[in-house]
C-alpha cells in the first residue's frame, strides 16, 4: 500500500466521523484496488457475528471501522460511505426512475483455518474472486430500484416504477411484474437489448451483490444488527407503507425509528426486507431442487422447469422443513444460488431468517412482508406458494442493466 492511502485509510479508521463527513463534503470516495474489504465467521458457530477485515498482499488484518444505526439522522455520516465499493451512485433513468448504481467489483467466499471469509474488490487480486452473474455476459452497471415497485400508467400501459411517492405495486405474478418492467424498453426506445434491459430482482442481486457488502458492514448474518425494518404491523393491505419514507434520512442507510413501523435503507436502497415480499426473477423450486435461467430474455413461467430448455438444475435440494436457517448451499456451476439447505437456529443464531418450503413446483419470494415480525431479513426465503401466485403482500422491485 502506498504511503498517502495507507495514512488515508488510518485517518478514516481511527479518527472516524469527521473525516468521513470531510471527504463526503468533497465528494470523495477512497478507491484502492489492491485492498479486499471482507468479515469473517467462525465456521459452525452459532454466533451471527462476525469480525470485520482488510487484505493486502495476503496479509489479513482487522478492519477497524464501525456501523452505526442511524435513527431519524443521528448518525448521518456512515464511514463506509467514504468507500466506493459501499457507496452506489444515484441514477436516474429518462423515465424518472430512481436506481443505485453499481459497477463492477468481484466477491470470494473462501474458508481458512477455522473462518469462512466473504471478501469484496473492485479487481480480482488473487484466484478465486469472480462476477457477480448479475454483470453477466458483459454488463458495465447493475441499477437497482432504490424504491419497492410502483405502478404507473401512462397511455393504458402499466409500468413497474422506482419512483418516490407512487402508489406501491401489488398482487403482482412473477410473469405480470417482469412484463411492466419489460414495458420500459418500449417507452423509452430501447430495441438492442444486449446493450440495456430492464428486469426485476434477480438471485445474484441478493447474494452477490446485497449480502456481501451488508454482511460485512453489520459484521453480522442477522440483519437485525442493521435494521428490523416495517416487518411487526397488522395483517391489514392498508398498512403497508408507500415508496419514499425514507427520503427525509440523509446518508445511505437509516430509519425514522427502528421500531418495526417503518422503512429503512441501506445501500441507498428502501426496504431491501419487510413491507412487500418481492419477486425473485430467475429461480424456481421443484420439489425441493432449484432451477435457474441463465438467460433473462428467455425466461417465461413454468411449473416444469426441468424440461424448460431456459432452465437448469442446481446440485442440490433446500430444506424440506420450515424453520430458521442454519445452513445455505452452494453450487460452484450456480454460485448465485445460496438457498437454506438446514434449518435448527433461532431468530438471533446462524442466519437468524425464515424459511418456508412446500413439495410441487414453487415460486420464490424474498425478504419477508409487514406481518412476519423476527423472521424478516437478508436470507428470509418463501419457496412456499404456487407458481404465478400473487397477493396484496407480493411486489417486485425494478432492475436494469446497461453497458
Amino acid at each position: 500500500m502506498s504511503t498517502s492511502t495507507e495514512k488515508h485509510r488510518i485517518m478514516t479508521d481511527e479518527t472516524g466521523q469527521d473525516i468521513v463527513a470531510a471527504l463526503q463534503g468533497l465528494g470523495a470516495a477512497i478507491r484502492n484496488d489492491s485492498i479486499e474489504y471482507g468479515v469473517r465467521f467462525t465456521i459452525g458457530a452459532s454466533n451471527s457475528a462476525g469480525e470485520r477485515v482488510i487484505r493486502q498482499n495476503g496479509v489479513i488484518s482487522a478492519w477497524n471501522i464501525t456501523f452505526t444505526r442511524n435513527i431519524n439522522n443521528g448518525n448521518a455520516n456512515c464511514p463506509f460511505a467514504a468507500y466506493d465499493l459501499f457507496n452506489p451512485a444515484l441514477w436516474t433513468d429518462a423515465a424518472g426512475n430512481v436506481f443505485r448504481r453499481f459497477s463492477r467489483f468481484y466477491y470470494l467466499k473462501e474458508t481458512i483455518g477455522n473462518y469462512e471469509y466473504i471478501w469484496v474488490c473492485r479487481k480480482q487480486v488473487q484466484p478465486g474472486y469472480r462476477l457477480p452473474k448479475a454483470f453477466l455476459p458483459n454488463w458495465k452497471y447493475v441499477d437497482i430500484a432504490v424504491y419497492e415497485g410502483g405502478t404507473e400508467t401512462i397511455d393504458g400501459v402499466t409500468y413497474l416504477n422506482s419512483k418516490s411517492g407512487s402508489t406501491l405495486a401489488r398482487s403482482l405474478t412473477r410473469t405480470a411484474a417482469f412484463d411492466r418492467a419489460k414495458a420500459w424498453h418500449s417507452k423509452l426506445g430501447i430495441t438492442d437489448l444486449t446493450r440495456e434491459f430492464y428486469c426485476i430482482t434477480t438471485a445474484s442481486e441478493i447474494t452477490e451483490i446485497w449480502q456481501p457488502l451488508i454482511y460485512i458492514q453489520l459484521a453480522s448474518k442477522n440483519s437485525d444488527a442493521g435494521y428490523y425494518g416495517h416487518t411487526d404491523n397488522s395483517w391489514d393491505e392498508s398498512n403497508l407503507i408507500m415508496p419514499g419514507q425514507t427520503d427525509v434520512i440523509n446518508g445511505l442507510h437509516g430509519t425514522v425509528a427502528n421500531d418495526k413501523l417503518h422503512s429503512f435503507k441501506m445501500l441507498g436502497i428502501e426496504n431491501l426486507w419487510g413491507n412487500q415480499w418481492k419477486h425473485v426473477l430467475d429461480i424456481t423450486i421443484l420439489d425441493y431442487v432449484p432451477y435457474v435461467c441463465d438467460d433473462l430474455q428467455k425466461w417465461t413461467e413454468t411449473s416444469t422447469p426441468n424440461t424448460n430448455e431456459a432452465f437448469s438444475a442446481v446440485n442440490y435440494s433446500v430444506t424440506t422443513e420450515n424453520g430458521y436457517v442454519k445452513t445455505m448451499g452452494y453450487d460452484a456451476q450456480h454460485p448465485e444460488v445460496i438457498l437454506p439447505t438446514a434449518v435448527g437456529g433461532s431468530d438471533a443464531t446462524y442466519y437468524a431468517d425464515y424459511v418456508w418450503v412446500a413439495s410441487g413446483a414453487r415460486t420464490v419470494f424474498f425478504g419477508g412482508y409487514l406481518y412476519n415480525g423476527r423472521d424478516c431479513g437478508l436470507s428470509f426465503w418463501y419457496l412456499y406458494s404456487t407458481v404465478g401466485y400473487s397477493y396484496w403482500f407480493i411486489g417486485a422491485r425494478l432492475s436494469h442493466r446497461s453497458l
